[in-house]
């Protein structure tokens, strides 16, 4: 019977030593924060993981912020989507608000997945230093960075319609760094002018690295 009884407790000791060693480690890109969501209209979410958030809504995770008229979450795969929408009188509202840390997007329509922090985002405008960068299609590949087609940087306050820009057929910007594009042009009142810069180089800041 003692026999009996020592080895329960051996066992249970073994198996107390056992869950103090034991650690679970996080996969590469898992999710290891709390992701914070609200909606002011609606919240709907499918057994299959999918959620829709309608009105006004918020997702929170780490430092990223967005917000949106509507976003779309896999709970599965962490990838979010996002768009505004039209209201009664034609006008567009809560376009994707995304905010990273100190950067922030504006856009139309994006997709991002929380996990690798990459995404595809369409017509995005984000200050930058003393202007603005604003691309048609915008891939974020990293923390901090773009690589745009389409795109303009421009120091003009009125970013959706400058008086003056540089046009980049394409580029990488580090936020808060520089732009580095291909072929470049000068425009002025709509009017590229005839010179084209084969590679462009624009600091943001008087330092870079």
């Amino acid at each position: 019977k003692n026999a009996n009884i020592k080895h329960i407790n051996d066992s249970i000791r073994i198996s107390k030593d056992t869950i103090k060693t034991t650690s679970t480690k996080l996969k590469p890109n898992q999710i290891d924060a709390q992701i914070v969501y609200s909606a002011q209209d609606s919240i709907v979410l499918l057994g299959n993981g999918t959620g829709f958030l309608h009105g006004k809504s918020d997702v929170k995770y780490k430092n990223i912020d967005l917000k949106a008229e509507f976003v779309r979450v896999k709970m599965d795969s962490s990838i979010v989507f996002a768009h505004g929408k039209t209201d009664s009188i034609g006008k567009k509202i809560g376009e994707p608000v995304f905010t990273e840390g100190k950067t922030e997007y504006a856009s139309k329509e994006l997709t991002y997945n929380l996990k690798t922090k990459k995404g595809y985002i369409r017509q995005a405008v984000t200050k930058q230093g003393e202007g603005y960068i604003v691309s048609d299609k915008t891939k974020k590949v990293d923390n901090d960075i773009l690589c745009i087609t389409d795109g303009k940087y421009t120091t003009c306050d009125n970013h959706e319609h400058p008086d003056f820009y540089m046009d980049l057929t394409r580029g990488k910007v580090k936020t808060g760094k520089y732009v580095v594009s291909g072929p470049a042009y000068l425009v002025v009142e709509d009017v590229p002018l005839p010179i084209a810069i084969p590679f462009g180089f624009f600091p943001f800041t008087d330092k870079y690295s």
